[in-house]
């Protein structure tokens, strides 16, 4: 009896044993996994089949805008396309906006908690709706955003087709994306060349049809693959390419919800600066109007008609002002357009 229970007992801890060693090593591999992952880019992760978070920014064709379906996108089908090539699922966020511009890019990204998220490949999609006038500090603030944001994000910039040429916004692109490291995907060429012709790619003159979002997709799993053989480090220099971009380092965000409001009208106490003010609210068809006060002296105003037909979310910013220690009010027209309102944010120069 005692020669079996002592059998038993061996048994039993070489059992415990075994079980310790695979636990072990579940736990390594599970560690070894994750800190590998870390240290991989978006591309190298793409070839490993490992799961890639990416954030898209851009305009309506960012949105995808034109195709005939969601599923027609540009960023669905890239998903699609990486899925079969690669099997690996790439998870895609599109904070994009129709009708919008770079900078409301810039302020998309202000008004997100830093804790939200983070991602492995950031795509920015901007150039149609741009003026030219200050289009090269805004889309270098949008850039050095993101780096500084996620520092350890792979980024590409679109050239958007619909800009037919390489304007003097499609060079300053190339010329920031240069400066930084960052691989640009060129949708001007296939279109411009196109054996059909341009318009056979879009439905309006702007917006491209499946076929141009195919182009698209194709474009940026080109540039992707390129840099899978040589990734290229996006590095967030202490100097900016255009020394005013440095009016955007420093900034604050208020939420609509940290307001005071009465009516119409949003209110909260702010200090003496030297600020660039950026708003984001919805535009209605019809009349809108929106006026900003500094201790009853009106600061800024945006008076306009809509002329379509649909509501649209805009973020944009106005010109540099002084800003007095006190109340900054918020006054809209009517409730429908004051309950749009997202929040508003301004940057801190002196």
């Amino acid at each position: 009896m005692t020669f079996i229970k002592k059998s038993k007992n061996k048994y039993i801890y070489l059992y415990l044993f075994v079980i310790l060693i695979l636990l072990f090593l579940f736990v390594y591999k599970i560690y070894f996994y994750n800190c590998t992952n870390s240290e991989m880019n978006a591309y190298e992760k793409i070839i490993n089949g490992i799961p890639v978070n990416a954030l898209i920014i851009g305009d309506s064709i960012g949105e995808g805008s034109g195709a005939s379906c969601s599923n027609n996108t540009w960023s669905m089908l890239l998903c699609e396309f990486i899925k079969n090539k690669y099997n690996c699922k790439l998870h895609v966020e599109n904070i994009s906006m129709g009708g919008n511009t770079s900078v409301a890019g810039f302020i998309r990204l202000i008004e997100r908690d830093y804790k939200m998220a983070d991602y492995d490949l950031v795509i920015i999609c901007y150039g149609q709706n741009d003026e030219a006038k200050d289009f090269d500090i805004h889309y270098e603030s949008l850039l050095r955003e993101v780096m500084s944001r996620y520092p350890k994000c792979s980024m590409i910039c679109v050239l958007e087709h619909s800009q037919m040429t390489y304007t003097k916004k499609i060079n300053t692109i190339i010329d920031l994306a240069e400066y930084y490291h960052i691989p640009v995907v060129d949708t001007i060429k296939p279109f411009s060349e196109h054996k059909n012709g341009y318009d056979s790619l879009v439905i309006d003159g702007t917006h491209p049809n499946d076929d141009g979002y195919i182009i698209y997709a194709n474009s940026i799993l080109d540039v992707i693959e390129s840099e899978i053989d040589r990734p290229t480090p996006v590095v967030l220099s202490d100097k900016p390419m255009f020394e005013r971009s440095l009016l955007f380092e420093n900034y604050v965000w208020y939420d609509s919800s940290m307001f005071e409001r009465n009516g119409f009208t949003y209110t909260i106490e702010v200090g003496e600066s030297e600020s660039i003010i950026f708003i984001d609210y919805i535009f209605f068809p019809g009349y809108n109007n929106v006026t900003i006060y500094n201790n009853d002296r009106i600061i800024a105003e945006n008076n306009f008609f809509w002329k379509w037909d649909f509501m649209q979310r805009h973020a944009y910013d106005f010109e540099l002002m002084k800003l007095d220690d006190g109340i900054l009010s918020i006054e809209f027209d009517c409730k429908e357009h004051a309950d749009s309102f997202n929040g508003l944010g301004f940057t801190i120069i002196a």
